[in-house]
């Protein structure tokens, strides 16, 4: 289940990944080797699209998610941004994401 919050919206949609989520993680981790900087966006989009990631370093690391609803008669989108410190913040959310998927 991905849960977003975002200034009082609730979103969330049971997400399925072929793979444990390890493509997630790995994003993760990519991004957190390059914790100096990249060039253009890091993206992870669930098999069926109903999740996307996408991340961006401009001196702190931009985060925009978006989870879609297209099963539903009312089908629906939600969209959000936010932002990591590339430092300890970093770290502590991939030990984080690690400890969750891992240990599934």
């Amino acid at each position: 289940m991905i849960t977003a919050n975002f200034d009082g919206l609730c979103a969330r949609k049971r997400v399925y990944d072929l793979d444990g989520w390890s493509r997630l993680l790995s994003l993760f981790e990519e991004i957190e080797a390059s914790w100096r900087g990249w060039d253009g966006d890091k993206l992870f989009t669930s098999p069926e699209g109903d999740f996307r990631l996408v991340a961006k370093h401009v001196g702190h690391i931009h985060f925009s998610i978006e989870l879609n609803e297209f099963q539903r008669l009312d089908p629906w989108s939600a969209k959000g941004e936010f932002d990591l410190d590339p430092g300890e913040e970093l770290t502590a959310t991939v030990e984080a994401l690690r400890a969750l998927l891992v240990g599934r």
